[in-house]
């Protein structure tokens, strides 16, 4: 399994937090609010492992979180990136789905992102997705190195090694 919340949040926190923030900075976004979301594709249904905010949530324009949560079904149901589903396949939609695209999925990951532009929520949750898959090979391998369950693997060498320098 290896996606643990753990790991989300460290590859998060460690990689994308940083990125997004520098993104808003510049502001290469159009706002500096965003619902990011970490979760595990079980069939047709996800498990929540993770999610983050940025911004104060009270001055959201809208519901982010949800709508992030709302691209997570979509792709969860039939295994496709929103955009895809939305531009190529619409008769994947049912009535309910968000009519809003960006994130990405691979294997069991998806990662949803909704606040800015579609094209940033995707880049930013293809972003997330490669991190965790790194981090999820460097548990696997670090784990069988040390003899040890990879599943309780939390990335804080990762962590402690990203901030060394500082």
């Amino acid at each position: 399994m290896f996606l643990t919340h753990a790991l989300a949040m460290t590859a998060v926190r460690t990689a994308i937090v940083p990125m997004v923030e520098e993104m808003m900075e510049r502001r290469l976004v159009k706002r500096p609010h965003l619902a990011l979301v970490v979760a595990r594709r079980d069939g047709l249904d996800y498990t929540l492992v993770y999610d983050y905010n940025f911004g104060d949530v009270h001055e959201w324009e809208h519901d982010f979180d949800a709508i992030a949560r709302a691209k997570t079904v979509i792709t969860a149901r039939t295994g496709l990136p929103t955009r895809v589903v939305q531009e190529l396949h619409p008769e994947l939609l049912l009535p309910t789905d968000t009519q809003f695209w960006g994130n990405w999925v691979e294997g069991n990951i998806i990662v949803s992102c909704s606040g800015v532009e579609p094209w940033f929520d995707e880049a930013i949750s293809k972003s997330a997705v490669a991190i965790i898959k790194a981090m999820i090979d460097h548990a696997r391998r670090h784990a069988a190195e040390a003899h040890q369950d990879a599943n309780t693997y939390d990335g804080s060498d990762l962590h402690e090694s990203l901030h060394a320098k500082d």
